[in-house]
């Protein structure tokens, strides 16, 4: 009782009836309520409890320390913010100073003409940085407003939590999840500005510069994804034409779509809208595809059909009209080739029992041993490597000197045939024949598990969480993106 008598008592009266003392809790409406409200407003819901009992439901559950967690993680990525924004105003303080002292030097060695611009040229930079360091302490005093009302909900839950169950604690657990569930619906941007300038090529020649130099100011926008346990999959839509056994695929420069089914010899090309354009033909049966240069559309294309001469990797330049006749050349490797991802320069190809990691000529650099059917790759900025096994329902990193990282298995993971990482590293396994898609960390770690109907591919466009999901012939392949709330 004693956070009763904490000055929280007025959360005892009901806020319809305020002469009356909370005595039940709405599990329809989620809220608590007099003996008036059950008579009244609440009379034909279907659960109402003692507001004693769902104290003790919460605390029995749990729920309290699993909102905590939930504030402290959302304290913590607020305080994450504030941090980059402060990091930020002092590059911008260091951009401005290196500007400033590299154009007084230009300064010294040219004629008294330039000064007049060189005052202008500061008081250009002065502005911009005002202006920038105003935007950023709004936004930092934002995110400080933030994570004093995370510190102060977790205050809050901490004290009543102390006294027991209780009235108090009903109503307080409520109240805050309620108000933290609207503010996580908010959404919140992370911008980082860049100040750059160019100086002008011709300032020698300062009787004909206008002005002295070009300021850049970019800023980069990202939305706030504190918790990727608390994403959704979104269609955005599916391509025409698309059903069929689909086996892989990729993104192309202009975000055009190149999908592989597996029951025909050719390449599916569909625009960015998901259309299909027109068809591409090949003397073998692709498996997957990944770009190699986004301002060619050169391509490497898989063939896994071990009974002809056609099974290997492929180099294939697409054509700019759909006149012209694709250019393909085959890489020295005569070996049954499924999954394929092109890294730092280098080619990973999965082969069943073997991920190989071939140079842009096709030369074998390093072999690692997978189990069997492996057919899916891919790799990370700090080049490790993951891979899925079939056989063994199981997901397997491991680091550029093929030593293990981490192996991932679960009851809800069957036939991970295809997987792929987001922008930041984040695995996502698409398990057909368990008909979902896993959600893991860069270390293995299990985030969150998503049904689906029978996936058995995924690719992600480049730095971003919109991806391809291709499935077996049940249903079109389609476009969606993981977003959180």
């Amino acid at each position: 009782m004693g956070a009763e008598g904490g000055g929280h008592s007025h959360v005892e009266i009901c806020r319809t009836h305020t002469k009356k003392k909370i005595k039940y809790f709405c599990q329809d409406h989620l809220i608590p309520c007099c003996t008036q409200c059950v008579c009244t407003e609440h009379r034909g819901c279907k659960q109402v409890d003692s507001i004693l009992h769902e104290a003790q439901t919460l605390f029995k559950a749990k729920k309290i320390d699993s909102l905590l967690v939930e504030i402290e993680k959302y304290g913590k990525a607020v305080t994450k913010l504030k941090s980059e924004r402060e990091d930020n105003v002092a590059e911008l303080d260091n951009s401005s100073d290196t500007m400033l002292q590299s154009a007084d030097e230009l300064r010294n060695k040219i004629i008294s003409h330039l000064d007049a611009m060189l005052e202008k040229h500061k008081n250009e930079i002065s502005k911009t940085i005002k202006v920038c360091r105003e935007k950023q302490s709004v936004a930092i005093e934002c995110f400080s407003d933030r994570q004093l009302l995370a510190e102060c909900y977790a205050g809050t839950l901490k004290k009543v939590k102390e006294g027991g169950a209780s009235v108090v604690l009903v109503v307080e657990y409520h109240r805050i999840k309620q108000e933290l569930s609207k503010i996580l619906n908010e959404k919140v941007y992370s911008s980082t500005l860049k100040l750059s300038q160019k100086m002008d090529e011709n300032l020698q020649e300062i009787l004909k510069v206008a002005e002295f130099g070009k300021l850049n100011l970019d800023e980069c926008s990202k939305g706030f994804d504190y918790n990727l346990a608390l994403c959704t999959m979104n269609l955005i839509f599916e391509l025409d034409l698309s059903d069929g056994n689909v086996t892989g695929g990729c993104f192309l420069s202009n975000e055009e779509i190149l999908l592989i089914n597996f029951e025909t010899d050719c390449l599916e090309h569909f625009t960015a809208d998901g259309k299909l354009s027109h068809t591409l033909l090949t003397n073998f049966f692709p498996d997957d595809a990944c770009l190699k240069n986004s301002t060619m559309n050169t391509l490497y294309v898989t063939c896994s059909d071990i009974s002809n001469e056609h099974c290997g990797v492929y180099m294939v330049k697409l054509p700019e009209t759909n006149e012209e006749a694709m250019e393909i050349l085959k890489l020295p490797l005569k070996k049954s080739c499924y999954g394929v991802t092109y890294m730092s320069e280098f080619l990973y190809v999965a082969c069943d029992d073997v991920i190989i990691k071939m140079n842009c000529y096709g030369d074998i650099v390093w072999e690692f041993q997978t189990e069997y059917e492996t057919y899916s790759v891919a790799v990370n900025k700090k080049n490790h490597i993951v891979s899925s096994s079939c056989s063994s329902h199981s997901v397997l990193a491991i680091d550029e000197f093929g030593q293990k990282l981490f192996k991932y298995k679960h009851p809800e993971l069957k036939y991970p045939y295809g997987l792929d990482m987001d922008l930041e590293g984040y695995i996502f396994v698409a398990g057909r024949d368990s008909n979902n898609i896993h959600i893991l960390s860069p270390t293995g770690e299990l985030i969150k598990i998503i049904p689906a109907l029978k996936p058995k591919c995924i690719k992600f466009r480049k730095d971003s969480r919109v991806c391809l999901i291709g499935s077996e012939k049940a249903c079109k392949t389609r476009l969606c993106e993981f977003t959180c709330k």
